[in-house]
């Protein structure tokens, strides 16, 4: 057996359309029967099913519905690759007229786990059919509550996902309604935001709005608060390190004549630097303490125990994927991908390991307006699976065959 075998891209090209028909179905019986963050059971059912037709050996219930198959080809110790996709769901209500709709009330896979999962299994299916033109060792994981802290990754990562084979490199793509079918986006270093979510209650001694001397104006003071916290990014973070705090949510439950003895305050501060967002956090919970007792309140802060870090792709391994999927897909449809602003808890395995995350399109001739993610109106073209299973399949195999 030589050490290397080369897999030429028209091989992965006809093995992945191949495969497609098999991953449009499991992508449609996920859509159907999607499962909110920390409730994926049968959805991990579903998963081990498949699995076990497959005779792949993995292990359940890693930090949760959390499930990591192992695949060992020749030499299983030349080289290791984690592949990652999620399977939790939205608290949305799906508006299409899909045939497999979601069948869960006011569930939705709103953002794409079904069709990360259904690739995930279909790419297995064609590893497996080359395990004995490959070295190393494939870890696929297949992880839960990506959408709602505490986290899925950093759950399954603490319950010792890694423990028996740590991976040389970990992967993952993720659907992009921004992109056209065919296409990949993918760039090197900060891709993705921190993200923290800050809670505040301002109370005070509330009453009557005619005698405002007699009371502590909570809401004054959160408005006040609201205004100065804005000096975090403004003022206090460099112009040159992306950052956002914004507060959606102000409740106070007074009157016209009513000054309630509390305020809430809900947020999120986002930063690409992790530095910077320690920093930033300190800042925060400083401003909000010294406005309320400037207005005589005191402040109850609340912030994410395990947020999000930001997702970093390791610049030499990206580079080497972005060759590998411009000879397998061609330069033209291998583009830039501009970073986020949003997160992903993709971010707790790119600070332990060297990573790469990128996207594939899902906008097509079939769905021209798909839909934002996270909206009710979103929806995948189904030609997109032939891209998404073979540039992950091919940048995969070209790594596991590198000299």
């Amino acid at each position: 057996m030589p050490k290397t075998v080369k897999i030429l891209p028209d091989e992965i090209k006809r093995l992945s359309l191949a495969m497609t028909p098999f991953v449009v179905q499991a992508f449609r019986h996920l859509h159907q029967f999607p499962e909110l963050s920390h409730h994926e059971h049968k959805t991990a059912d579903y998963i081990c099913e498949t699995l076990d037709a497959l005779k792949i050996p993995y292990r359940r219930h890693i930090g949760g519905e959390g499930i990591a198959a192992t695949l060992k080809c020749s030499e299983p110790s030349a080289k290791t690759i984690a592949l990652r996709a999620e399977f939790d769901a939205l608290p949305i209500t799906e508006q299409s007229d899909l045939p497999y709709a979601s069948q869960n009330e006011g569930i939705m896979h709103a953002c794409g786990h079904d069709a990360h999962t259904a690739t995930l299994l279909g790419i297995l299916k064609v590893l497996l059919s080359l395990k004995d033109k490959l070295r190393g060792t494939i870890l696929f994981v297949f992880q839960p509550a990506e959408e709602q802290d505490p986290s899925g990754a950093m759950l399954m990562l603490n319950d010792n996902l890694f423990a028996e084979t740590p991976p040389d490199v970990i992967l993952a793509q993720h659907s992009s309604a921004d992109h056209k079918v065919g296409d990949i986006a993918i760039s090197s270093g900060q891709v993705m935001a921190s993200a923290d979510e800050v809670h505040v209650t301002i109370h005070g001694h509330g009453g009557h709005g005619a005698q405002p001397h007699l009371v502590n104006d909570t809401v004054l003071c959160a408005a006040q608060t609201l205004v100065s916290l804005q000096q975090v990014v403004a003022r206090l973070c460099s112009p040159f390190s992306p950052s956002v705090l914004t507060f959606g949510n102000l409740h106070a439950n007074g009157a016209t004549n009513v000054i309630p003895s509390s305020v809430t305050l809900d947020g999120s501060f986002r930063a690409m630097d992790e530095s910077w967002r320690r920093e930033g956090l300190c800042h925060i919970r400083d401003i909000i303490n010294n406005t309320a007792q400037a207005y005589g309140c005191n402040a109850e802060i609340t912030m994410s125990e395990h947020g999000y870090p930001s997702v970093f792709n390791h610049p030499e391994l990206t580079e080497n994927i972005q060759n590998h999927l411009k000879n397998y897909l061609g330069a033209e449809h291998v583009v830039p991908m501009p970073p986020k602003m949003t997160a992903e808890d993709f971010g707790f395995f790119s600070q332990k390991y060297n990573s790469c995350f990128f996207r594939f399109g899902v906008r097509g001739v079939n769905n021209p307006n798909c839909g934002s993610q996270h909206s009710p109106t979103f929806q995948i073209d189904e030609e997109c699976f032939p891209t998404a299973i073979g540039g992950l399949t091919y940048a995969t195999v070209s790594l596991l065959n590198e000299s």
